[in-house]
């Protein structure tokens, strides 16, 4: 609820501004809350997920299309390579393909460049998250975990400045 009302605050100046900026945080805390669970990112979210924000975007700034587009496919795209990179390094369970249609998601919601910082703070982040786990014992290196929930936070920290202008 308080990110809810800290968001109305920020993005409050318009109605439309402020529903999506609520969309886009709801789907972002319900990626968090569910890979958390369940270790998954649902596609029954996230198709669903992309056709709103390009609707969203394409209603709210027309101009920004490009941007959309290439923030998606930059998303994608990296995550995809780093998915098959993964693959053949380590193996099953490195990247799941969730985590790279989030990306691709994330971009679209972000644009380009600013996918760029939203998977980076999504990268550091999931990384402390990792070393903790590793000095507290709770984790091996074989050890996997969910990773959409810190790529879910750095969408949110970099839709901070995004959306707020």
């Amino acid at each position: 609820m308080v990110l809810f009302l800290v968001i109305a605050w920020r993005f409050g100046e318009t109605p439309a501004t402020l529903v999506v900026a609520w969309c886009y945080a709801w789907f972002l805390v319900a990626v968090l809350v569910i890979d958390f669970e369940t270790r998954r990112v649902l596609n029954i979210m996230v198709v669903p997920a992309a056709v709103f924000v390009v609707g969203a975007n394409w209603w709210l700034q027309p101009a920004n299309l490009p941007s959309m587009i290439g923030g998606g496919l930059v998303g994608f795209g990296l995550f995809g390579l780093l998915y098959g990179i993964g693959r053949m390094l380590f193996g099953r369970g490195a990247l799941g393909l969730g985590d790279v249609k989030l990306a691709g998601v994330i971009g679209l919601m972000t644009g380009y460049p600013a996918v760029m910082q939203a998977l980076l703070y999504g990268a550091l982040l999931g990384g402390v998250a990792a070393l903790a786990l590793l000095a507290t014992r709770r984790a091996g290196m074989k050890s996997t975990s969910a990773y959409a929930p810190y790529l879910a936070v750095g969408a949110m920290i970099a839709l901070w400045t995004a959306l707020g202008g």
